[in-house]
């Protein structure tokens, strides 16, 4: 009961944090006479296209998602299954420092749903390798357009963007190493429960599950290749979502794929934040980066780039996740009400 009240405490501290330094960035300098105008002057159709692409992020995950789970058990499961997983997924990681309450959550529901726990973290993972991959290929991508552009970036982004680059390296290596080279993981795990043999054989056991599911995947060319497109397109999606909140306000920030690239650069700058949806920060960074290639309408931008997407989604995918665990726990219990009859 302590542990939990002492997450459910941190939690509330670091979203405080989050709003009062979304406030020092954001709001502190707003020109509130300037947000009224430009919300008045949204164009609706291109806001909706902002939001069709955060719904893409979601849709493009699901698929990760399912196509692993067919792999790894040998049957498909249904899309819509899988969409409510990801939207899950999506709500705990916002709403938790450092976005570490997701997957938990995840594997909570799937479990629910039958599939094995080994099964689920190893789909769970290879969806994170690949969104991951993907997004640590367009920041640098990003960072070579700066270059050959001569975009001249601030210090204060350039340090944070670094510093992302190294976390980020370091995360997509672990996962690399625990999915495709077990045996480094299993050989840290004897050390670290040398005197808990019970603990020490089970999570042997199940690293041992996720290399022969490993082993299984890189037999399926396919479909390692749509996993890798889709975690491009996803995230592509993602960084897109700027570009059509600037034309939502008639304002022209170049080309789509010039966004895409800056984008994924502060994607990954505020990446390993430990706040809730790097909020602050992230307003922060948006502002300083969207800065030297949009002149104006600023706040307002930013404001609409996070409703379309973090806090409207974070609102849609927490009902989805309220009505999934409502759904399942009552599908369970009305399992259990049937076996026990029987």
């Amino acid at each position: 009961m302590r542990k939990k009240t002492k997450k459910i405490l941190v939690n509330i501290i670091s979203i405080i944090i989050g709003i009062f330094l979304t406030y020092f960035f954001v709001f502190r300098t707003l020109d509130f006479t300037e947000l009224t105008t430009a919300i008045s002057d949204v164009q609706i159709h291109f806001f909706f296209i902002a939001l069709l692409c955060m719904g893409g992020y979601l849709i493009f995950e699901a698929l990760n998602v399912r196509r692993t789970m067919k792999v790894c058990e040998d049957k498909s499961i249904p899309f819509l299954e899988s969409f409510c997983y990801t939207s899950t997924g999506f709500f705990f990681s916002a709403i938790t420092p450092s976005s570490v309450g997701g997957q938990p959550m995840q594997l909570v529901l799937m479990h629910k749903k039958g599939h094995k726990v080994e099964h689920s973290s190893l789909a769970l993972l290879i969806e994170v390798i690949g969104a991951q991959s993907a997004a640590y290929i367009y920041a640098l991508l990003g960072l070579l357009y700066c270059y050959i552009t001569k975009i001249q970036l601030s210090k204060a982004f350039i340090g944070m963007f670094v510093l992302g680059l190294i976390f980020s390296f370091a995360f997509i290596s672990f996962l690399f190493i625990a999915v495709f080279h077990s045996k480094f993981i299993e050989n840290l795990l004897k050390i670290i429960f040398k005197k808990n043999i019970e603990k020490r054989n089970s999570a042997v056991t199940k690293i041992q599950e996720y290399a022969r599911n490993a082993t299984y995947i890189k037999t399926h060319v396919p479909s390692v290749a749509k996993i890798t497109i889709r975690s491009f397109l996803k995230m592509g999606c993602y960084n897109a979502i700027p570009y059509f909140v600037c034309l939502s306000l008639n304002i022209t920030p170049g080309s789509i794929i010039k966004i895409i690239l800056l984008q994924s650069m502060l994607y990954i700058a505020v990446g390993f934040v430990p706040i809730p949806g790097a909020m602050g920060i992230n307003e922060g960074l948006f502002n300083i980066l969207y800065t030297s290639i949009v002149f104006s309408y600023i706040g307002p931008i930013t404001i609409i780039t996070r409703l379309a997407n973090f806090y409207i989604p974070v609102l849609l995918t927490g009902l989805i996740s309220y009505i999934t665990f409502h759904k399942f726990q009552k599908d369970n219990t009305n399992q259990t009400t049937t076996d026990n009859y029987n």
